[in-house]
């Protein structure tokens, strides 16, 4: 699996964290990063740092799960499916729906215009 680059931090998850002392503050900032970029959860967290560490996994551990699922779904190289890899009929249907804006195209005699 490819490594996660970015990640939404909240406004709401700066002002809780503005409450805290410096020491706390960091070891929060530390966690938050470290989770939503790698997974890692945090260790050795007070009462009141777990206590917001809880409130934030509310919109990180989805946000996490997200990204793993649309990794997943991309596959190894960033893509979706190989052509090897997508059965014959998901191409035939592929090459049926393209045509010019999307139409289908059909075929006209001159005859008929």
């Amino acid at each position: 699996m490819s490594e996660r680059k970015a990640f939404n931090f909240l406004r709401s998850y700066a002002e809780a964290l503005s409450n805290l002392g410096a020491k706390s503050q960091l070891k929060l900032y530390k966690a938050i990063t470290e989770f939503a970029l790698d997974g890692k959860e945090p260790a050795d967290l007070s009462k009141t740092e777990k206590a917001l560490w809880a409130s934030f996994l509310g919109t990180l551990g989805p946000s996490r799960e997200g990204w793993i699922h649309s990794n997943k779904a991309r596959g190894p190289t960033g893509g979706g499916k190989s052509k090897e890899e997508r059965s014959k009929e998901e191409r035939s249907k592929e090459n049926e729906a393209q045509g010019l804006f999307g139409i289908k195209p059909t075929n006209v005699k001159v005859e008929d215009l």
